[in-house]
């Protein structure tokens, strides 16, 4: 490649990536990336395919920032699949958890999932905490923020909250709930992270 052109893809990339910290650390969900179907974030196939091992057939599921509904692919047939997300849609219930939000539904369902949701709420406790209202059981993937990395990077990525494994967990624990980490998604792209995958009983923990 011309030596030139390089340097301006360089650049570009470089604009690009300090446009994204710039409209993420100046407001709360970023619109303007999720109107766009074909960006990396809603390309999540294998990682919704693995959530979708631990749905048992027959459930009612209410899938939380559904993005372009992957996860429906990956369910049994007989499972009642009910997504809600930023964006009007057939079926489709608008929520937007970084202004407060939340589905309206007339019912409680067995399963909730978040799938690369959490990562992108300024308050990740405020909407854990109000998770309850909707089902007793919570599918939740997080990409967690591994010692050393720096916050610029997950600025660049969009990310809201920038929780390590263990602060996750504290938090999980410190609102009741009982939880166990059932997998982990490896995803090996330009940037590879881990992001473990949680079944969390939201229901209070019983004491002794």
């Amino acid at each position: 490649m011309d030596p030139q052109v390089q340097v301006r893809s360089h650049l570009n990339r470089a604009r690009r990536s300090m446009a994204t910290v710039a409209r993420t650390l100046r407001s709360g969900t970023d619109h303007q990336r999720w109107r766009n179907p074909d960006d990396p974030g809603y390309q999540t196939a294998e990682r919704n395919e693995l959530i979708a091992r631990f749905i048992p057939r027959g459930s009612s599921v209410l899938d939380l920032g559904a993005g372009q509904q992957e996860l429906r692919n990956y369910l049994s047939e007989d499972c009642d699949y009910q997504p809600c997300g930023l964006y009007p849609g057939p079926g489709v219930l608008p929520c937007d958890f970084n202004a407060d939000l939340y589905p309206s539904v007339e019912r409680r369902f067995d399963i909730l999932v978040a799938s690369g949701l959490v990562e992108f709420i300024r308050r990740p406790d405020r909407l854990l905490a109000r998770l309850p209202e909707f089902g007793d059981l919570l599918l939740m993937s997080y990409r967690v923020r591994p010692p050393g990395e720096g916050l610029r990077r997950r600025l660049a990525s969009g990310y809201l909250s920038h929780l390590t494994k263990q602060q996750l967990e504290s938090l999980l624990t410190d609102l009741g709930y009982r939880w166990e980490q059932v997998a982990e998604y490896e995803f090996n792209g330009a940037e590879p992270h881990v992001q473990p995958i949680y079944r969390i009983h939201l229901s209070p923990a019983r004491g002794d």
